[in-house]
């Protein structure tokens, strides 16, 4: 997708829904108040600063929903396979 198509989606988004990693960097170009939901496995060394740091500036209502990780799929730390809970997938999208 080109830069010019990823800004036209993001910008017209009410609702922004992945997971983590530098592609959710293009919140930045959705409407104020745009709901983004982060799907992460349970890392402690997930870094999600810059995420929250662009939500706030751009006034994003960001919400996390946090997956387990999966027992023996194991890659270099934040990249390990998660599964997350479809209800609480539903609870933070409404």
């Amino acid at each position: 997708m080109t830069l010019d198509e990823q800004i036209d989606i993001f910008s017209n988004a009410s609702h922004i829904v992945g997971p983590t990693g530098a592609g959710f960097a293009n919140m930045l170009f959705a409407p104020q108040g745009c709901q983004a939901t982060v799907l992460v496995g349970d890392n402690a060394n997930t870094n999600l600063y810059f995420l929250n740091q662009i939500a706030h500036a751009f006034s994003i209502d960001l919400t996390y929903v946090v997956g387990s990780e999966v027992a023996g799929r194991f890659m270099p730390a934040v990249h390990n396979d998660y599964s997350v809970d479809i209800s609480l997938l539903d609870l933070a999208i409404g």
